[in-house]
């Protein structure tokens, strides 16, 4: 267990390095800005899919499970930029619980009853997360993006 904790803590530092180096860049050919922590956890979880999966490393599903319930925590977190980039006229904070609530459920899911249907129910939490992203040439400059995309800053650097 110590060696797969390792391994994740790991996977993070590297995803994290890779993403604050490579970043901008990277940002100019998704077309979306680019969230150092979200990337680094986000590929950290579907790395460890990948090595379980295929056979390539044992990883215990609960470990994925803190860094995918880590994901949908930081999905919520931008709740209010997905109200914005998609006109969506839901409260906020409506929508930052129901993502909460649908995120741990997908978590639970996929700990404690069927590592299969976790994993589909995490799509949509993925497709909400990519909807989420800023556009890098954003057309909205009034007072409340700017202070959305402040907020990203602290966030994401």
């Amino acid at each position: 267990m110590i060696a797969q904790i390792l391994l994740t803590l790991l996977l993070m530092l590297g995803y994290f390095i890779i993403f604050y180096k490579v970043g901008i860049p990277f940002s100019k050919i998704i077309g979306r800005r680019v969230c150092v922590v979200c990337y680094s956890v986000s590929f950290t979880w579907l790395t460890l899919l990948i090595l379980k999966y295929f056979g390539l490393y044992d990883v215990n599903k609960y470990i994925i499970s803190v860094l995918i319930a880590q994901s949908a925590v930081g999905i919520a977190n931008l709740s209010d930029e997905f109200s914005m980039i998609n006109n969506i006229k839901i409260a906020q904070l409506i929508l930052k619980f129901g993502t909460i609530l649908y995120g741990t459920f997908t978590v639970l899911t996929y700990g404690f009853v069927s590592e299969i249907i976790g994993l589909l129910l995490i799509v949509p939490l993925i497709y909400v997360g990519i909807l989420s992203m800023t556009p890098v040439n954003n057309s909205h400059t009034n007072s409340q993006s700017k202070s959305l995309m402040e907020k990203l800053k602290e966030c994401c650097g």
